[in-house]
């Protein structure tokens, strides 16, 4: 769950960010979109991923601001899916106002590290641009177990809980230090975490699972886009046959 863990720093790190105010003009949708340059090396999956398979998380925090995340397994190809994460965010350019777009990656399920063929982002309902996918990184370094505080990250199982209409057993997790706690749902679907809270000095900040579907849409226009798992785009924005 070392994962996990790190996503949730970046969380609490994005926490107090401020998207509109004196520091100079508010973002537009293009530089929401930009923020995407490469796909991750690998994406987090659960077992045998079905098309339609849905989960919206949503993120507060105390300043107000609200993101919308969906996960949807998009599409089937050959033996791989298309897993897209489908992004709304309120209040960017106006207040009121919406932008929504989606980025996408091209996953073999039956590989152990899930690693990400190929890459895509688009606004929604556009056709996809194609994204250069990280390399794979070194392996971690082992410092031995120690934490911040030389306080270690607590589990605790949870047996029984309901998740939208079924029983699930589920981990939760914290390190005390930081003031961070997670909720791992046994039979979730993606990463499996179903909520996150952070405990900041101003407040905290936290995600939550909120639908569970299996009827989820895709949010890219695919049509006539090249999706072959045995293609890559090269360090020249080039799609050549994968070596």
């Amino acid at each position: 769950m070392r994962y996990c863990l790190f996503l949730l720093l970046l969380l609490a790190g994005c926490a107090g960010a401020e998207f509109e105010g004196d520091q100079g003009p508010p973002l537009k949708a293009s530089d929401m979109l930009s923020m995407h340059r490469q796909a991750p090396f690998s994406e987090q999956l659960h077992d045998a991923p079905k098309v339609g398979q849905y989960w919206l998380t949503v993120t507060s925090n105390p300043g107000g601001l609200q993101q919308k995340e969906g996960k949807c397994v998009a599409r089937r190809v050959e033996d791989c899916v298309i897993v897209e994460h489908q992004y709304t965010w309120r209040g960017v350019e106006r207040p009121g106002d919406e932008f929504q777009w989606a980025v996408a990656y091209l996953v073999r399920p039956s590989d152990p590290k899930h690693r990400v063929l190929r890459g895509w982002r688009a606004v929604k309902g556009d056709l996809p641009r194609e994204m250069p996918v990280m390399t794979e990184p070194p392996n971690p370094v082992d410092h031995g177990g120690e934490y911040i505080n030389s306080e270690r990250p607590f589990t605790r199982r949870i047996n029984e809980q309901e998740f939208h209409g079924t029983r699930t057993d589920s981990l939760e997790i914290g390190q005390p230090t930081m003031g961070i706690t997670l909720w791992v749902a046994d039979n979730g679907w993606f990463d499996r975490v179903v909520e996150t809270h952070i405990q900041l000095e101003d407040g905290h900040t936290g995600t939550k699972v909120t639908e569970a579907r299996t009827d989820g849409e895709s949010w890219i226009d695919w049509e006539g886009v090249d999706t072959r798992p045995d293609y890559m785009l090269d360090q020249n924005g080039f799609v050549v046959p994968r070596k």
